[in-house]
């Protein structure tokens, strides 16, 4: 979709296929300007790093020039223990011959000047106890580089240098201290021929410009602590950075430290202008893009008219014949019959098509008047099958009702069995134990007046009490009868059939052929109830005069048959009776089932089937305890 709306035609796609195929080119001229990039940077950086290190060897030469001389200096003897004026006279002779000094001075061990000579005189007592170079010089008793400042007599900038004099005990007698003129180093700068495009620049510790070339002057005691090369050189030591200078255009620059790598007294920097870095890579960048335009303009002019010319005519043809097709017209043709480009090919291709499309239009409408006949068969069984299932959905309904109505049986046996099991406790055992309680006080007035009618009335309160015991055993029986947990399912069943017999009348008799330890405690439950559900509907609507059980374990099957010789069921009873509905409700939580089978006049059949195997825990009877 989105192709179609920003290359509606043929004439554009071809225009993108040549901005596809110029496309690499592109991306492989951006990939070589990169690693020309690259490489001039790299270039860049040793470069800048070679200039950088002769800054620091030019610095370390005027350094050592000025160590030596400061040592010749303290083996002079007029300058420690001899006047002030003769000291004075000393460094003056010393201060004319080198011409690199803007002043200097020698001072006692506590710091106070006791001569100088400078340019300039300077009035008033001198000290230099707070300066960087006499703490230094004193500290390691070695030569030492103190900072730059603006010298009190001479009034320009200069750096501080300390030299220690000492005794033959080692001990410091006095400090010679001497402003190096930056000057000096600038004119040795001066003499080498440095490219235009090069920035040299020396920065002191304290993040304070020493030198700068080009033009020194301006640039002389500037702060540059917080520049980002500053922050480089003082993390790193020695590298390279790209970032702005001091007169803020971009460049490469290579940085070192002078001195000691762990407290350095300067950082030497050079700098490379990226214009210069970069320029015979943007040139060349410039001219193959310049090329590369020119081939891509002459690439789709010649596109564009060979695209009118050899393809878009012919495809117009084939599109046309198309769309007569789509209106309808089977017998449209391109035409295009001595045409062997691939044009062609595909208008003979078409031509073909359509001709094949046109035998089977026909067959279409042939095929069109069997699919109805067969729409309108299908449309039959779907009616016949939507029949089916109504009439599926209703029996469905119907059950859903049934299982409301056992439900609400469940619930009225239930509340009428609480109604019967409330009245006899209330009824026998209330009575029962309010006459034991009234027989216990009779025998507690009689105990000690008339033992014998004491004893008479406790032989009577021990019936009482006896048959209080048989009431609670057959109210106990009534809820779940103990000897189906202790004994098993066929010895319940068949206190169950005596029960039943000694309260109807009606004969039993039971068949049992089981492996009680295959029967589990939910299986024994609903056969046991089941059972009585039977029991209780041949007592209330059989008229029988005998009931017989079979009980039998084959298969991995447990079956229960219950079968009386009664006057059988009313028409259609699985489906109104909730005795039964409850029956088969026990044997589907079993997986199982329960079939009843009605022969008018001739009795009932009900018959239990449950898988044993369904079984996962089974309960085997405990036979430690008599039935009760």
């Amino acid at each position: 979709m989105l192709t179609r709306t920003i290359l509606p035609n043929l004439r554009t796609r071809l225009v993108a296929v040549i901005f596809l195929a110029l496309l690499p080119a592109f991306v492989l001229l951006l990939t070589i300007a990169a690693l020309e990039r690259t490489r001039a940077e790299e270039s860049a950086n040793l470069e800048s790093l070679a200039l950088a290190q002769l800054l620091r060897s030019q610095y370390q030469e005027v350094i050592t020039s000025s160590r030596v001389s400061l040592g010749w200096l303290a083996l002079s003897t007029d300058l420690v223990g001899s006047d002030p004026a003769t000291c004075s006279a000393r460094l003056r002779e010393f201060y004319e011959a080198s011409g690199d000094y803007l002043g200097l001075s020698v001072s006692e061990p506590d710091g106070d000047v006791r001569c100088l000579a400078s340019q300039r005189p300077i009035s008033g007592a001198l000290t230099s106890a707070g300066q960087t170079f006499f703490r230094r010089a004193l500290e390691t008793r070695e030569f030492a580089v103190g900072d730059v400042q603006i010298g009190q007599a001479s009034g320009q900038p200069n750096l501080t240098l300390g030299y220690p004099i000492l005794d033959r005990d080692g001990q410091v007698t006095a400090v010679i201290g001497a402003g190096l003129n930056i000057g000096a180093l600038g004119r040795r700068l001066s003499d080498n021929k440095f490219y235009e495009f090069a920035s040299l620049l020396l920065i002191d510790r304290n993040g304070t410009v020493v030198l700068r070339y080009p033009d020194p002057e301006s640039y002389l005691g500037r702060d540059a602590s917080d520049t980002e090369i500053f922050r480089a050189a003082q993390a790193s030591g020695e590298g390279w950075i790209e970032a702005p200078g001091l007169s803020g255009s971009q460049r490469i620059f290579a940085f070192t430290p002078i001195g000691d790598p762990a407290n350095p007294d300067l950082y030497a920097f050079a700098g490379l202008a990226t214009d210069y870095v970069y320029a015979g890579v943007n040139r060349m960048l410039n001219l193959s893009l310049l090329g590369l335009t020119v081939i891509g303009l002459a690439a789709l002019v010649s596109a564009w008219v060979s695209a009118e010319l050899m393809i878009v005519r012919r495809t117009q043809q084939v599109v046309d014949a198309a769309l007569r097709m789509r209106a309808g017209d089977y017998s449209a043709r391109v035409g295009l019959l001595g045409d062997s480009s691939e044009m062609g090919q595909l208008a003979q291709t078409f031509d073909s098509m359509a001709a094949a499309l046109e035998e089977r239009d026909a067959e279409n409408a042939r095929l069109i008047g069997q699919m109805q006949q067969l729409n309108a068969e299908l449309e039959s069984r779907v009616i016949k099958r939507t029949e089916q299932l109504q009439i599926s959905n209703t029996r469905l309904l119907e059950t859903q009702a049934d299982l409301r109505r056992l439900s609400e049986q469940l619930m009225q046996s239930t509340e009428q069995e609480r109604t019967r099991m409330s009245r006899e406790i209330h009824d026998q055992l209330g009575q029962l134990l309010t006459a034991i309680k009234m027989e216990l006080r009779t025998v507690e007035r009689l105990i000690g007046r008339d033992g014998e009618k004491a004893r008479a009335r406790i032989g009577e309160t021990i019936g009482l009490v006896d048959e209080t015991v048989k009431t609670v055993r057959r109210i106990s029986a009534d809820l779940r009868p103990g000897i189906l947990d202790d004994f098993g399912l066929s010895a319940a069943i068949e206190w169950q059939l005596q029960q039943f017999e000694d309260r109807t009348g009606i004969a039993t008799s039971m068949d049992a052929d089981v492996d009680e330890g295959r029967i589990s405690r939910d299986m024994a439950t609903a056969g046991f109830r089941i059972l009585q559900e039977a029991l209780t509907n041949v007592a209330r609507h059989a008229e029988a005069t005998e009931v017989s059980v079979r009980l039998r374990t084959e298969d991995d099957v447990f079956t229960l048959r219950v079968t009386d010789n009664g006057r059988g069921l009313r028409p259609d009873p699985n489906r109104r009776s909730l005795g039964l509905l409850g029956m088969r409700e026990r044997a589907r939580q079993l997986g199982g089932s329960v079939a009843v089978e009605n022969a008018p006049a001739s009795g009932v059949t009900v018959l239990l089937k449950a898988p044993l195997n369904m079984v996962e825990n089974p309960q085997p009877p405990q036979a430690s305890a008599a039935p009760r």
